[in-house]
């Protein structure tokens, strides 16, 4: 599952004080490399066609394209602050999956996600950015407009 590889990536880069230096870049391509594990391709940077069209300038931080048709089918965002920009870019981008990875101090991030992502499209992982590796980590799920916590990781 997505999720738990994005846990897995998480807790490698943060856990390692040389990764840790450089904590967005090397989140992005630890993603872009997990692509080929689910049969896409990954891209760091991808410039979304759908911003071009409405004026905005947007690059999301890491999409997996289909291979050979090269259509994006999922869109990852990665941000330590809270940025109503880094949701409208995933809201912009059509894929069948986005993903708001959250390593910043906010506590409730799913209310601030869900003022702007009304259909309740994005799946947000809450990662614990201030928090020691041994307390409880939370994700939430969003699938099928269905809200639900998975407690412990």
């Amino acid at each position: 599952m997505i999720v738990d590889d994005m846990w897995d990536i998480w807790n490698k880069v943060f856990l390692d004080e040389n990764l840790k230096i450089q904590l967005h870049s090397n989140l992005q391509w630890e993603i872009k490399k997990l692509a080929e594990k689910y049969n896409y391709w990954g891209r760091i940077e991808y410039q979304t066609p759908q911003g071009r069209k409405e004026g905005i300038i947007g690059y999301i931080d890491v999409v997996w394209l289909i291979p050979y048709t090269r259509k994006p089918a999922i869109a990852f965002e990665i941000d330590n602050v809270r940025k109503k920009g880094s949701i409208r870019k995933l809201l912009n981008i059509d894929v069948k999956e986005r993903y708001w990875l959250y390593y910043g101090r906010y506590a409730n991030i799913e209310l601030f996600t869900k003022e702007i992502d009304k259909e309740n499209t994005i799946t947000v992982i809450d990662l614990p950015y201030r928090r020691k590796p041994d307390e409880p980590k939370r994700v939430k799920y969003k699938s099928s407009g269905i809200d639900f916590y998975n407690g412990l990781i």
